[in-house]
C-alpha cells in the first residue's frame, strides 16, 4: 500500500510535463548510443546513486510509459567499481539525451539514480533508473529515501525519469528513454 502510494504521488507529481521530440537526424538508431561526444565528463554525486538487490531488479520488467529491458533472463548483484565505470560516461549520455528534448534547464546531476543488475537474453546488463531530484523532494517525507531500496516505477512525467540499459562488457548505453508524456 505505501508504495502505491508513492507511485501515485509521483504520478500526480508529472503532471503537465511535455512530450520528448525525436532525436535530431544524426544522433543514430533509436535505442542505440552513438559515440559519446568528446567533451568532459559530467560528474554525477555518488550520493544520489542506489544498487538495489537483485530481488527487485525484475521491477523495472515492467515499465509503464518507456520502453522495458528485455527479455529479462534473471538478475544479478553489479559491484561498486562497475557502478564508478559506469557513472564515467553516465552523466554525458544524460546530458546528450536531454540536449535532444524540450527540457530546457534540465541537468544531469539532478537525477537520483537506482542500478539494478539484469541478465538480458543471459547477457548482464546494469539498468539504470533516473529521478528527478525534485519528484523525490516532493514525496511525503517518510518515503523520500525510498528510492534507495525500492524500484521506483514511475508512469508518464517526460523528463522527470529515463531509463537506460548499460553493458559492462562493451561500455556502452542503449535504450535511453524518458517517460511518455501524459
Amino acid at each position: 500500500m505505501r508504495r502505491f502510494a508513492f507511485a501515485l504521488f509521483v504520478l500526480a507529481a508529472g503532471c503537465g510535463q511535455q512530450t520528448t521530440p525525436p532525436p535530431p537526424a544524426d544522433a543514430g538508431p533509436p535505442g542505440v548510443a552513438t559515440a559519446a561526444p568528446s567533451k568532459p565528463e559530467v560528474p554525477l554525486d555518488a550520493a544520489m546513486g542506489a544498487i538495489l538487490p537483485a530481488d527487485k531488479a525484475q521491477t523495472f520488467a515492467r515499465q509503464c510509459s518507456r520502453i522495458s529491458p528485455g527479455p529479462i533472463t534473471g538478475t544479478w548483484a553489479p559491484g561498486a567499481a562497475a557502478i564508478m565505470e559506469l557513472e564515467a560516461s553516465l552523466g554525458v549520455e544524460i546530458e546528450r539525451q536531454l540536449a535532444a528534448t524540450s527540457a530546457a534547464g534540465s541537468k544531469p546531476e539532478a537525477y537520483y539514480r537506482q542500478y539494478a543488475g539484469l541478465l538480458i537474453d543471459g547477457r548482464p546488463v546494469i539498468y539504470v533508473n533516473g529521478i528527478d531530484k525534485d519528484v523525490v523532494a516532493r514525496a511525503p517525507e517518510a518515503q523520500r529515501d525510498s528510492w534507495k531500496t525500492e524500484p521506483a516505477v514511475i508512469c508518464d512525467g517526460g523528463t522527470i525519469t529515463f531509463g537506460v540499459e548499460y553493458d559492462p562488457a562493451t561500455k556502452t548505453f542503449s535504450n535511453f528513454a524518458f517517460n511518455g508524456a501524459i
